[in-house]
């Protein structure tokens, strides 16, 4: 059979003239519907992973020497993709610091040296945590802070989102108190250092809630005689018992030109709570040193 017979058409069925008419509105209808594509179907743009902000305050130990010339304010990380996610908004001064150390199930409190870093970090919250770099914000554990120049290993000590609002701030005071009719075992364990943790719901660790500055006396309890013949009153010591007295730095909230500790407000005269992990003190406040 030819191709194209006598009467013009291909392979006797159709005409060649209409057949170059189909090809042509068949190019025709390509070209309108890879033109509406071009000019009128704009895709998706792609989703915004880092939808949170997160203010933290961190401390960076046994910084090297010539990474600390390094860093700066307005210094920012990057993810692998090389996607803006964390800036330093402030850095401070080395200073001294307690810093806990874990060995294995216990734990003690080392004085060491580190540099306060102010950051905002973005990520994303999963189950009301904030997850940074694929990783958990959480109270005293690291993040990995890497820009252009320098990584560094963070430990977080604070941190706020950007939607949260405080009722009312936290800061330091120092209260002188007095723990009374302490048993000697219990008086034994009291030592110029120890510390009370809180728990932070924001960061899921432990936070200082109070520590002992100093320990001013360390007494035997004095109890009340009453002699019933001449009702004179002595006044004698207990060795069944102790009174210590304490100065105190306190991590308090301020409201409403009151200040609490742990929800207990701190009065003159009034008593409070100072727990430990081997101990507990009733304290009574003898003097507010410093409210600033």
């Amino acid at each position: 059979m030819k191709l194209i017979d006598d009467k013009g058409r291909i392979f006797g069925k159709i005409n060649i003239i209409d057949f170059i008419i189909i090809l042509f509105l068949s190019s025709l209808l390509s070209m309108f519907y890879y033109g509406y594509k071009l000019f009128y179907f704009h895709p998706k743009p792609k989703k915004n992973f880092y939808t949170q902000t997160l203010s933290i305050k961190g401390l960076v130990y046994d910084i090297a020497p010539e990474v600390l010339k390094k860093i700066n304010k307005g210094d920012k990380a990057f993810d692998f993709l090389g996607t803006e996610i964390g800036e330093i908004t402030d850095v401070g001064e080395i200073k001294r610091v307690d810093r806990k150390i874990s060995l294995g199930n216990d734990s003690i409190m080392v004085e060491d040296s580190a540099l306060p870093l102010s950051l905002n970090l973005k990520g994303k919250i999963e189950n009301d945590s904030f997850i940074f770099n694929n990783k958990i914000i959480s109270f005293n554990k690291s993040i990995d802070f890497k820009t252009t120049e320098y990584e560094l290993k963070i430990f977080v000590i604070d941190s706020e989102r950007e939607t949260e609002k405080k009722e009312f701030e936290f800061k330091t005071i120092r209260v002188m108190a007095l723990a009374e009719s302490v048993f000697p075992e219990v008086a034994d364990l009291v030592s110029e250092g120890d510390m009370e943790y809180m728990k932070s719901n924001q960061t899921g660790g432990n936070l200082i809630s109070g520590k002992i500055i100093s320990i001013l006396k360390k007494d035997n309890s004095k109890i009340i005689l009453i002699n019933k013949e001449d009702k004179k009153i002595e006044f004698v010591e207990n060795p069944q018992s102790r009174d210590i007295e304490l100065v105190f730095n306190l991590n308090v909230q301020k409201k409403e030109n009151q200040i609490y500790y742990n929800n207990v407000p701190i009065k003159i005269g009034e008593s409070f709570i100072f727990e430990t992990a081997r101990y507990n003190l009733n304290c009574r406040t003898l003097e507010i040193i410093n409210d600033k």
